[in-house]
């Protein structure tokens, strides 16, 4: 009986997951970009990121924040989502770099 009601709902067993991340994502991402939703906007994450070591800043900040904005507008509306998720994934494990 699990495996029908499963296998009905398998189509729709991303959605949740592609929205909470889409909506996550862009709104970081517009954070960056935009100083949107308590932001410091592209200049003022231009310089954390020169002072994180990410030379030069506004070229990581931007490049991050398109991402992320692009990216997560992108998995909230199920528009190439497979490709969208390579650069959030790589903005995602440059924030474990030390």
């Amino acid at each position: 009986m699990l495996d029908k009601v499963a296998g009905k709902c398998a189509p729709w067993a991303d959605l949740p997951l592609r929205l909470t991340l889409g909506v996550m994502f862009a709104a970081h991402g517009s954070q960056k970009l935009f100083g949107w939703v308590a932001g410091h906007g592209l200049q003022g994450t231009g310089q954390f990121f020169a002072q994180a070591g990410f030379q030069p800043g506004l070229f990581w900040a931007g490049l991050v924040g398109c991402s992320e904005f692009f990216g997560g507008l992108c998995l909230l509306l199920g528009l190439l989502t497979r490709w969208a998720t390579i650069p959030l994934a790589m903005v995602t494990m440059s924030g474990f770099t030390p």
